[in-house]
């Protein structure tokens, strides 16, 4: 069944009856050339000595980042293609580099723009994203402007919405920071703090910036007979000749204005982000329906017979439904093909260290190692102990004992009978089949665990007994197939340690920064905030890795999670947490922090993606003295990047701007700024420097939404407790004291003198209402001694409440929901049709779809290791990508000679991977209308 797409090529390994041998010597004479495909014949062979003849030794067999061919259907760019060649032989010869690495070089660069970068197909209607190494169309790289966003759903439903949520969100930050002008205007004037006369007067980018914001620079010191100066930092008050302490108070007046066009300004974000929230979901079906892929027409059963191996009897099942197109059957084999992996990988490094290792002279035999005299220096053979720079007799070192693992495997499946059914994919012909088989199976959670159900009828139960659990698939693509076997019980275990240390790093960069602060070093601090928030989303994809998800998408939500509460917590949170009350308003100190990383926002972090500093080492520096093309090629890989953690990134701008925003309007400029230069950038990234992102849907997005929703909570939370603690001085009226001081003269710390304020005493009085964990922000709370005027204890009344009313929309909307239908699905069925169904046959998405087909990815190869016999499959409909050059996709299948030797016969070796099937159309798995009604309509009797 199968239908390779380039010509099929037979193995030449030689079994000698041990575990994966070399041929005998051969004559020097004879000695092999070791090419590099087709396009590099000739250019970068070299002799290899003795030994290297087997077939996993070749190139073309371990890695296709050895070889690059030059296809008819690739079309030089003309624009790009002339300018990047120009541009790279000038740079070739700047490092003074041979003609013959000049010639290697520019095939790296051919590589990246055909294999890397992401091309459309030429003469089609739209543009449509082409095949990885497509050569039978005619192909082009992406134009950087003239592209919709909706041509982005070929990238995958969660790249489309996240340049759609760029656009959405920059419209309702321009019209929040429209809204805010009066505000700006409001602190910037004469009415609030004397046209903050302080800043104006300053050289310094950052003070200027603050100018509009709620920095008061007016003050009066007073006399507060019953304050205790211990309950003030040093620059609040002055002792007087006298022995006589006075207390600085802030004079600027707040009125009701700004309050209320900052709460007009929270309720608008607050309706604009459901109604986006609302738009995203007809936006995620809209893409979906534009792109046709597997998980339209594709179910997954989570809970098989483990001893139910074989497809047909799957088809057979699934057929009353629908015509069933390609079935595929999982096995628990995760420790066979991960040594499989592994064996490639080293037998990969090993060809390449041997290309690289003095002109090609060392010889190697996989079993006894080297056979001549081992050149190792003793700085490498240091490194080598440790493990930091794997030579020649390291790898091999790892390769005997992988192999020596992967035969107690094989003799541990032969003992057990055979590997359990882990999960089956079932791919439908036609929609209709999938959504009928989904609507009649679909059921609680409970029936599927127990296995019983009275809606579920026995014909209808597999074998008669199983009350399966199945659920609409995830994208192949999507799908990690190391680890959809893994146990839930393990997962949580997984998320528990990974969740840990995220919390760790959180509370230890919260500390780093206090220390700093504490320091006094205020712009150091926003520098570490800067730099740890480009920390951040490494460390927790590290973490991250601990965890086990069966698709990409859900591990990309977990990452988000993570990355989002880490940066809100070292951006938002921490620096309010750390400066003193009374230095929120009437120091520079919080804002200018505030303004630090807001800026970052806007200029660094777009900067640092768009100059890509490690790509462009890696194609600049690296590259050019490679020793042969297979290294070439790897340095031309392109960017890895996450959607998460662009999610992330533009939360934590607008987590920042919307905590703020209430002292510092003009964050909403800022914001709004960072968004659309994200947009404008990372759609460059895009399509010239990032790697393919994984196609997942819109749990990203969702998720995405509901940190956005939290946000506006925030917002409205903090707006209430900013307007509350006005003047922020910690200084009341004592009522109770009818002394009328008079004005005396007194020097201040900087040497000026100056007049106390003439009249009433004050008294101490705590004005933060968040540290006195007072929730919701009402004057009630004030205490004894009152400080806000009428017109302010209004507003934050109003405020106040507003703020505990969003908080129980949000819990009990949308987090309550959430809990109730995880209940709910205990007993219920949870899926639901989604979309139109677009009366498209599964075999008409020829070229532009793929099946569920088990494989696994390794770093430094172009395309994943296949983990199932090629025999029952169609190769160009089921696989989504191409091989280059010379290859087959059986060079890319661990079913193989090269990879089992002679560990086990040959007519067992499928009973080792999934079991794959595709069934062409028309075939006789058919049933008649009339035998689907009488199935689907069944009580339960035959």
């Amino acid at each position: 069944m199968s239908q390779p797409k380039t010509k099929d090529k037979k193995y030449k390994g030689v079994k000698t009856g041990t575990v994966m041998t070399i041929p005998p010597p051969i004559p020097v004479a004879q000695t092999p050339q070791l090419g590099l495909g087709r396009a590099d014949s000739g250019n970068d062979g070299m002799s290899l000595g003795t030994r290297i003849e087997h077939d996993h030794y070749k190139p073309s067999l371990v890695s296709t980042r050895s070889q690059f061919l030059n296809p008819q259907g690739y079309i030089p760019d003309s624009v790009t293609t002339l300018d990047r060649k120009f541009a790279t032989r000038i740079w070739a010869r700047v490092l003074c580099l041979s003609t013959q690495k000049q010639i290697l070089y520019d095939k790296g660069w051919e590589y990246y723009e055909r294999i890397t970068l992401p091309r459309y197909k030429v003469g089609e209607s739209k543009m449509k994203l082409a095949e990885k190494g497509e050569t039978e169309v005619r192909t082009r790289i992406y134009p950087l402007f003239n592209c919709s966003i909706a041509m982005f759903s070929d990238f995958g439903i969660s790249v489309s919405l996240y340049f759609s949520t760029l656009l959405i969100l920059s419209v309702i930050l321009a019209v929040a920071a429209a809204m805010n002008v009066p505000n700006i205007l409001f602190f910037a004037g004469e009415s609030w703090s004397g046209s903050q006369q302080t800043l104006r007067a300053s050289s310094t980018l950052g003070n200027i910036a603050l100018i509009g914001s709620a920095y008061c620079d007016q003050n009066a010191y007073v006399t507060c007979p019953t304050c205790d100066p211990s309950n003030f930092k040093s620059n609040r008050y002055i002792k007087a000749n006298t022995g006589i302490f006075y207390y600085k108070i802030n004079t600027c007046g707040i009125t009701i204005d700004p309050v209320l066009v900052d709460f007009a300004t929270i309720l608008f974000l607050f309706l604009s982000i459901i109604f986006m929230g609302v738009y995203q979901k007809k936006l995620a079906i809209k893409f979906d329906e534009k792109a046709q892929t597997a998980s339209d027409y594709s179910l997954t059963v989570h809970d098989p017979c483990p001893d139910a191996h074989t497809c047909d009897e799957w088809c057979d099942f699934f057929t009353r439904y629908g015509e069933v197109a390609a079935v595929c059957v999982t096995l628990d084999n995760q420790n066979l093909v991960n040594l499989l992996v592994e064996q490639r990988r080293l037998r990969s490094e090993i060809s390449l260290n041997l290309l690289n290792e003095n002109g090609g002279s060392q010889s190697y035999d996989e079993e006894i190692g080297f056979l001549n005299e081992d050149k190792t220096g003793c700085f490498e053979g240091v490194m080598n102990g440790v493990g930091l720079m794997k030579g020649l007799p390291l790898l091999h070192e790892e390769l005997v004992t992988v192999q020596g693992k992967l035969k107690e495997e094989v003799d541990r499946f032969k003992k057990m009978g055979g590997y359990a059914t882990t999960k089956v994919y079932v791919t439908f012909e036609n929609e209709e089949g999938q959504r009928k088989a989904l609507n009649a199976l679909s059921t609680g959670l409970i029936a599927a665990w127990t296995d019983t159900s009275k809606n579920i009828p026995v014909t209808q139960r597999f074998r008669g007994k199983n009350v399966l659990k199945i659920e609409e698939s995830k994208e192949p693509s999507a799908t990690r197939w190391s680890e959809i076997h893994i146990s839930t019980v393990q997962k949580y275990k997984e998320r528990f340690i990974s969740w840990t240390l995220t919390l760790g790093i959180i509370i230890g960069g919260g500390f780093s920064v206090y220390g700093i602060h504490k320091s006094g070093e205020i712009a150091i601090a926003a520098g570490f905030i800067s730099i740890f928030n480009s920390v951040i989303p490494i460390l927790c994809s590290i973490f991250n890795s601990l965890e086990s998800h069966a698709s990409e998408g859900g591990a990309q939500e977990s990452l988000y999670m993570k990355i989002a509460f880490a940066r809100w917590t070292n951006t938002a949170i921490v620096i309010c947490v750390i400066t003193p009350f009374t230095s929120m308003i009437n120091t520079t100190e919080l804002l200018l922090q505030v303004y630090t990383v807001l800026f970052a926002d806007v200029i660094t972090y777009p900067l640092f993606r768009i100059l890509d500093f490690g790509g462009t080492f890696n194609k600049f520096f690296l590259a050019p003295y490679a020793k042969n093309q297979a290294v070439i090629n790897t340095y031309f890989q392109g960017t890895a990047w996450s959607v998460a953690e662009r999610y992330t990134d533009i939360t934590k701008t607008m987590f920042l701007c919307f905590f703020y925003a209430a002292i510092y309007p003009a964050s909403y400029i800022f914001c709004l700024a960072a968004l659309l230069l994200n947009f404008v950038v990372d759609r460059y990234c895009i399509v010239r420097l990032w790697k393919l992102h994984p196609q997942t849907g819109a749990g990203v997005a969702s998720v995405s939404f509901k940190f956005m929703l939290i946000s506006i909570l925030a917002h409205s939370v903090l707006s209430s407790y900013w307007w509350s603690g006005f003047p922020f001085d910690n200084l009341c009226v004592d009522e109770s004291d009818g002394t009328n001081n008079a004005s005396v003269q007194i020097t201040t710390p900087d040497g000026a003198t100056t007049f106390t304020q003439a009249g009433s005493s004050y008294a101490y009085c705590n004005q933060d209402l968040l540290t006195r964990w007072k929730f919701p922000a009402l004057p009630e709370f004030q205490g004894e001694h009152q400080w806000m005027t009428s017109n302010q204890a209004l507003m934050v009344s109003i405020c106040g409440i507003a703020s505990a009313v969003f908080l129980g929309f949000i819990f009990f909307g949308f987090f309550g929901t959430g809990i109730f239908f995880s209940v709910k699905h205990l007993f219920v069925p949870a899926y639901k049709e989604s979309g139109r169904d677009q009366n498209i046959p599964f075999s008409c998405c020829r070229g532009e779809i793929s099946s569920h087909i088990p494989q696994y990815n390794c770093p430094g190869f172009d395309h994943p290791f296949i983990a199932t016999s090629l025999e029952h499959i169609d190769t160009d409909l089921q696989l989504k990508w191409n091989c280059h050059g010379n290859e087959t996709f059986a060079d890319w299948c661990l079913c193989s000679d090269v990879d089992l030797g002679d560990l086990i016969r040959k007519e067992h070796r499928s009973r080792l991977f999934a079991s794959t099937k595709y069934y062409p159309p028309g075939g006789s798995n058919v049933y008649t209308s009339g035998e689907v009604d009488k199935i689907t309509d069944s009580d339960g009797s035959a």
